[in-house]
């Protein structure tokens, strides 16, 4: 169901200034900028765009190893196979960069609900579609974004073979990185769920789960393949 209603604006007009805003899209900050921009007490940048910005530093060690294994690769088949899967992964990490700055977005459109007039009936009941709808669109980013990370641990693990024996562990650590920002991820999609109507937290709740539980089973299988080759080298 879809409201209309005259304060729905604040969904396509600019944010009030609720907080302070990076004028430089995430992915164009050093990693230090970033760093000294989010660790105050008015941060510019919010936990679920840093959170979601963490996964392309773990995805370009598993792509620096797959590339460096690549320009070794003797075989044109086996390397059409493993540059084909680097670019899908780096097609990730372009989206996921992406979503870091449609987390401001969401946030600043959440707040400016808050503010919203709530003194009548019927503004507060205009106020809390709003919210909810704030809510739901706040939750499908880090959503969409733990589908990106889950995915993207799919495509190492059919990767993972194309991998110089010398580059595991930078690849090991990359899918330890993933896997952290999954969870993290899903961790910002869970505190908004609770806030939520019952048939909308039944909804997100149940995709939260399941991306939960595909992410843990891929990273582990993945880590667990890296450790034998480490094991038996």
């Amino acid at each position: 169901m879809r409201f209309f209603f005259p304060v729905a604006a604040v969904f396509v007009l600019a944010p009030v200034a609720l907080r302070a805003q990076g004028d430089t899209a995430i992915q164009f900050l050093s990693l230090q900028q970033l760093v000294q921009q989010s660790s105050t007490g008015r941060p510019v940048y919010s936990g679920g765009s840093i959170t979601t910005a963490s996964a392309p530093l773990g995805l370009s060690l598993i792509t620096m190893s797959l590339k460096l294994s690549s320009a070794h690769e003797k075989d044109p088949a086996r390397k059409r196979q493993a540059d084909a899967l680097i670019t899908k992964l780096q097609r990730n990490s372009d989206s996921l960069f992406y979503y870091a700055n449609e987390e401001e977005k969401a946030l600043n459109r959440f707040l400016t609900v808050r503010l919203l007039p709530d003194s009548t009936a019927m503004q507060k009941k205009t106020k809390e579609a709003l919210y909810q709808r704030a809510l739901r669109e706040s939750t499908l980013v880090p959503l969409r974004s733990a589908r990106l990370v889950s995915g993207s641990l799919t495509t190492i693990r059919a990767a993972l073979p194309y991998c110089r024996m010398a580059l595991l562990v930078d690849m090991g650590a990359g899918v330890h990185l993933l896997q952290a920002t999954l969870e993290a991820l899903l961790l910002h999609a869970q505190s908004n769920t609770i806030l939520m109507l019952k048939t909308d937290r039944t909804r997100y709740e149940k995709e939260r789960l399941a991306l939960q539980g595909d992410g843990r089973k891929t990273s582990i299988q993945v880590l667990q393949s890296i450790q034998a080759r480490l094991d038996g080298q």
